[in-house]
């Protein structure tokens, strides 16, 4: 019957279906809002409002949210914006809030408006510390290098370190300032520029690639702002030689140059040599700027191979690894006695050992070698055994009141004082401490906390000290992501957006995956 009015009489069927539907939902009633079901469509809904960073007035201005809703669940009624920001949006921030105070290796971002001085700054984060309670449980302090949070930092007395991102990103500054290197990025920033704005320029350089067999590719511009992306510019230019090269010859397009000694005085082998530089300090900057694998212990060992990289070898770019060369002494001198550095690289198994810092890796009498030797890494293994004995006198003294789950072997009560501070301390250096240091470094290139997971149990008292510095990230990146999302979230699209309900969605997105 149903197939026969689709057929032939589609304006009856049309009625007699829309009927069977409003039969079949006000049979089913309305679910309340406390029933599980509701529940469950109510927290994907709000996952997807947070994920993907919809305003929350969707719930209510979507069409296609309610007619998707209706075929999944015909008796399910979307609750309003209000209800969103003031219970779902605010129970989910409480549970995650829970989580997060449980996981000890969890780092806090804090992003501060108001008027930047140290001591506002300074101010609002040890409250913030204080409301989640995590204020004895703070390790260390990463901020960028500025003057104001540096004042920070140090004022604080919890522990500070300088982003390496950034004082890497200053060394790479220092050197394109060079008065000959400059010459070369302006011009070929002015070129990349030119070509990117002018539609005749643009197509000249794809006729030239499609001359080449090439696939068109646009060139790339340096952004200011953007950490590495004066080395993609050049990467791109160098890349696409061929066809700039013929572009180069090309009297249409050098017509439209203001000046053609832009063009004429770019030399693509001092590029070259650049990118030879610039490529390690761009892989450094994006393996030290992750936010899931451990980084502080990368830093040492990334300062070594840009040391190496930068020694001179009588090319044209000298100059560049000089002043390079000069920032990074400025910058780093003290790296090799800075106690979150050497802890973060002795408790990673890949370079407990230092092995990196030996002599045989580096030019004999070079630039490197004499830089290694002034910054002190001779001593740095000492050191960072010495700081690594002392925390572990530290974890593994019971607190008081309790007491070890394993008690030591009985053993004759020692007769004087000396030999008791003696016998105390040996109790105290157990096989574990030996053990590990004694143990070869490893070759697999695994993140060392995830190393730490699977060794935990043959070396637990060194995996909660692994656990309480390896998670100390080792540029402030993390913060920066998280002033970038607020940019998303902060738009015209929602202008009647509260302070509180930014910070929550920017809370929910950034941390949601603790109840996962």
């Amino acid at each position: 019957m149903l197939f026969h009015l689709s057929q032939h009489h589609l304006p009856e069927y049309t009625i007699v279906r829309n009927n069977s539907k409003k039969r079949a939902r006000t049979q089913a009633g309305t679910l309340p809002l406390s029933h599980e079901r509701s529940i469950h469509l109510t927290n994907v809904i709000c996952e997807f409002i947070i994920r993907d960073l919809e305003p929350i007035s969707f719930v209510e201005s979507s069409k296609t949210l309610k007619k998707l809703l209706k075929e999944i669940e015909p008796s399910y009624v979307i609750p309003t914006r209000n209800y969103f920001r003031d219970n779902v949006m605010k129970k989910k921030c409480v549970e995650v809030g829970t989580e997060l105070r449980r996981d000890t290796r969890s780092g806090m971002d804090c992003n501060f408006i108001g008027d930047h001085n140290a001591d506002n700054i300074r101010e609002r984060i040890h409250d913030t510390l204080i409301r989640w309670s995590v204020l004895a449980c703070v390790v260390c302090v990463v901020t960028d290098n500025t003057n104001v949070m540096v004042k920070v930092g140090r004022d604080l007395k919890l522990g500070w370190v300088g982003c390496f991102s950034h004082l890497l990103q200053t060394v790479v500054k220092t050197g394109s300032d060079v008065p000959d290197i400059k010459v070369q990025l302006t011009n070929v920033e002015k070129t990349a520029s030119h070509i990117r704005r002018s539609y005749k320029a643009k197509d000249d350089l794809q006729h030239a690639q499609n001359q080449l067999g090439l696939t068109p590719r646009d060139l790339v511009q340096d952004v200011e702002t953007r950490w590495n992306s004066g080395f993609y510019m050049i990467q791109r230019f160098v890349e696409e030689e061929q066809p700039l090269l013929l572009c180069f010859i090309n009297p249409d397009f050098l017509r439209r140059f203001k000046d053609t000694r832009i063009v004429t005085g770019i030399d693509f082998c001092t590029l070259k040599l650049l990118l030879k530089i610039l490529e390690p300090l761009e892989e450094m900057t994006r393996d030290i700027s992750s936010a899931t694998t451990s980084t502080m212990s990368l830093i040492l060992v990334f300062l070594t191979v840009v040391l190496n990289s930068l020694e001179p070898d009588l090319t044209r770019i000298d100059d560049m690894r000089i002043a390079m060369n000069s920032q990074l002494n400025k910058w780093f001198k003290e790296s090799f006695l800075n106690k979150f550095y050497l802890l973060s690289t002795i408790l990673d198994a890949r370079f407990k050992h230092f092995t990196f810092v030996q002599p045989s890796s580096f030019q004999a009498n070079g630039v490197a070698a004499k830089t290694l030797v002034d910054w002190n890494s001779n001593g740095a293994l000492v050191l960072a055994e010495k700081f690594l004995h002392n925390e572990y006198l530290i974890m593994s003294t019971p607190a008081p009141g309790t007491t070890r789950a394993s008690s030591p072997l009985p053993s004759p009560p020692p007769t004087s004082l000396l030999s008791r501070i003696v016998t105390k301390q040996h109790s105290v250096i157990s096989n574990e401490y030996t053990s590990y240091l004694s143990e070869p470094e490893i070759r697999d290139n695994e993140c060392a906390l995830v190393w730490w997971r699977k060794n935990q149990s043959r070396c637990p008292t060194i995996a909660k000290i692994a656990r309480k510095f390896l998670c100390i990230p080792a540029t402030s990146t993390p913060a920066e992501r998280v002033f970038s999302l607020s940019g998303f979230i902060t738009n015209e699209r929602r202008s009647r957006l509260s302070p509180d309900c930014a910070n929550d969605i920017i809370f929910l997105n950034r941390n949601s995956h603790f109840r996962e």
